[in-house]
């Protein structure tokens, strides 16, 4: 259909799009105070990211639940900071601290699944091999 351009690209293309399409309209309705457009666009932003990690990476990867979990404690952070009718803030810190264990656990599996030899980075972001 375009030439030389895969399916794979175009879908990654897609994607792409997407999101920063849906990110622009959460931040215009931020911007404008039109909270029903950002509440309704807001979440999708991440749960799109979410959709497609699930569906694209390799199941064997010993770092595929990790960032699926780390991608929905994102999306549930977002989702109870949104809510104003109650005092969600503490919650909504913790749903983020632990999409940081969850990334941090990507990270650390990484180091340990790659035949490479640790960098000084590794050990200042994970303490070691």
């Amino acid at each position: 259909m375009f030439g030389s351009v895969s399916d794979s690209v175009l879908a990654k293309i897609s994607l792409c799009c997407w999101v920063v399409w849906l990110t622009l309209v959460s931040a215009l309705g931020a911007h404008n105070q039109d909270w029903l457009l950002h509440y309704a666009t807001k979440p999708f932003i991440m749960g799109s990211l979410l959709i497609y990690v699930a569906f694209t990476a390799p199941p064997g990867v010993p770092q595929r639940g990790w960032l699926l979990g780390a991608m929905a404690m994102a999306m549930l952070g977002d989702l109870l900071l949104m809510i104003q009718d109650t005092d969600l803030f503490i919650p909504g810190m913790m749903a983020f601290i632990g999409m940081q264990v969850c990334y941090g656990m990507v990270f650390w599996r990484g180091i340990r699944a790659s035949a490479r030899r640790p960098t000084p980075a590794h050990y200042v972001v994970v303490g070691g091999p």
